[in-house]
């Protein structure tokens, strides 16, 4: 079995990953991508009434081990999966109780036993003020081979 340091990053723009919904609107999909651009230092920001939500497409299924969310004033965040090609019939993983941080990155670290996913959907459910950031989401395991 691989532990953390044997896998990479799959949720990054350069292996093929894209955001493939924002609640936000369609124009914020740019703005969005800076969650998966590899940087810690960029960020997608939501626009005040919650929920809010974006989703993260992977060029092919993949095995999850960790998910890692960077954020900010986010309160409660749902997260879910998808197995099919289309992003429909979600099915929930973990629900996320966060704390305030000061002036710094909460950083949420999630463990999954073998779960398959091609799609992956984060729904920030409440907030510590009336706006929040994700910065980063770091999804480890591996690409599966051939799809389901």
């Amino acid at each position: 079995m691989l532990n953390e340091t044997d896998m990479q990053d799959l949720a990054l723009a350069s292996h093929g990953c894209r955001i493939s919904f924002s609640s936000c609107g369609h124009e914020d999909i740019a703005s969005s991508q800076n969650i998966i651009d590899g940087s810690r230092s960029t960020f997608w920001t939501t626009t005040g009434l919650y929920p809010h939500s974006f989703i993260i497409s992977f060029p092919k299924p993949i095995n999850l081990s960790t998910i890692t969310v960077r954020s900010y004033c986010v309160k409660n965040m749902l997260i879910e999966a998808c197995s099919g090609n289309l992003s429909t019939g979600f099915v929930e993983l973990k629900t996320l109780d966060m704390q305030l941080t000061d002036l710094h990155h909460q950083v949420s670290k999630v463990n999954l036993d073998s779960t398959t996913a091609h799609h992956l959907r984060f729904t920030i459910k409440d907030g510590f003020q009336e706006f929040c950031a994700i910065y980063k989401v770091e999804v480890f395991g591996t690409q599966l081979q051939h799809h389901l």
